[in-house]
Parts: structure tokens; sequence; C-alpha cells
């Protein structure tokens, strides 16, 4: 009966032992939840901060696209108004009263009558006038468009009529078959001839007295004159 007894306090004793120290075990489940949490924070955290650093990387850029911008309108603006400006730019052709080779009169009313005028200056002593002559002569029965004009240079110098030039002037007149008029230059002209240093030059002039372009310097043939006049009468 004793042996009894003491048998069933070592087996109470042995249980009491085995729960306490089921208890002080830690519980496997929680810990590993409150694993998963913490590491589920730390992600967060990380992430979080990615993300803030990413849109503070993203704000300089941001604030480069607002940078104001010149404006296109702005700039075309300008362009207009330095091409309308430049257009407007325009050298006249000096108003004049003169005589031609053959005595007939004429003014710059001349240029009234035609959308352009070729406008030939030359000397009688150049080598080249004759064969320069024809192919603007040549010219003047083709356009009918198309007005020319030429101005002898050294028929009068200032002292006077030079008659040896005008009988030249004459002779080339004739052997190119010219049907225009060729002025001796005059108080109304001098000014403007007196700053010519190369000729024959030829400058063009529209109906209301404009010089049109750059004045050509020398001689060309039809073809090449044809070319030179079609632009021109674009450029007005």
């Amino acid at each position: 009966m004793k042996k009894a007894i003491a048998v069933l306090c070592s087996l109470v004793l042995a249980l009491g032992v085995l729960c306490a120290c089921q208890k002080d075990e830690p519980d496997a489940t929680t810990e590993s939840a409150a694993n998963s949490t913490e590491s589920s924070k730390t992600e967060n955290a990380e992430d979080s901060s990615s993300e803030s650093t990413s849109k503070k990387a993203d704000e300089p850029s941001s604030k480069n696209d607002e940078t104001e911008k010149p404006s296109d309108e702005s700039t075309s603006e300008s362009t207009t108004e330095a091409t309308t400006e430049k257009k407007t730019e325009k050298k006249a052709f000096p108003s004049f009263e003169a005589e031609d080779i053959f005595g007939a009169k004429v003014s710059s009313k001349v240029f009234s009558k035609k959308k352009l005028t070729v406008v030939n200056v030359f000397a009688t002593w150049g080598d080249s006038n004759e064969v320069g002559l024809k192919a603007l002569s040549q010219l003047q029965k083709e356009l009918k468009n198309v007005g020319f004009l030429g101005i002898v240079l050294d028929i009068n110098e200032g002292d006077g009529v030079n008659e040896n030039a005008l009988r030249t002037a004459k002779k080339l007149c004739s052997a190119a078959d010219a049907d225009y008029s060729y002025l001796i230059t005059n108080d109304s002209l001098t000014e403007f001839c007196k700053n010519i240093y190369n000729v024959p030059v030829t400058y063009f002039v529209d109906s209301d007295g404009n010089i049109v372009g750059d004045p050509i310097v020398g001689i060309n043939s039809a073809d090449s004159w044809k070319d030179i006049i079609e632009q021109k009468l674009a450029m007005i």
C-alpha cells in the first residue's frame, strides 16, 4: 500500500515537472508570426524609404519641366518684323529728265510703263559693248512686259558733249539694232553715275522707280539675262 502511494506521488511530481517545462518553451507558431510581422514592417519601411528617395529624385526634373521656355510666338513675331523691315528698305533710282543720243526727251516716268525696266549703263570705250548690247536688244524684242533703257557715261563728262563718243554711241545702237533709248547724262543723273566705277553695269527698276536687288556688272548672253530678269520679276 505504501509503495503504491509512493509511485502515485512520483507520477504526479513527474507530471508537474513536465507541465512546467512545456510552459517555459516558446511557442514556435507565435515566434514565427512575430518574426513575419517584424520582417513585414522592415520591408514596408524600406519600400517607403525607396519611394521617398525616388520622389526626391524626380522633383528636379519636374521643376526643370516647369521652367519657362522662350515663346515660339515671340520669336516668330521678331522674325516677321525683321523680314518686313528688310522688304521696306528700298533704294530709288534718281528722278531725271534727259535727252537720248538722238535728241528725244526721256524722263523717269518711263519706269511706270513696265513692271520692270532694265537700265544698262556703259561707256563707248568698252571693248565688248556691241556684244552686250545685241543680247539686250534681242530680249527687248522678246519680253514685251519688260522695259529697256541705256545710259552712256562718257558723252557728257561735265565739259560739254563729246562728239566722238556721241558718234560711237549711235554706231553701237545701229549695230545692235536696239529699239530703246540711250540717255546722255546730265545734272539729274550725274550724282548717281559718279558712284559707278565698273562698266557695263545693269540695274533693274520696278514701276515705282525703286531698284530691285543688286546690279549686275559685265555682259551676259541673252539666255543668261533672261534668267536674271525672271529672278528680278519674282522679287517684285
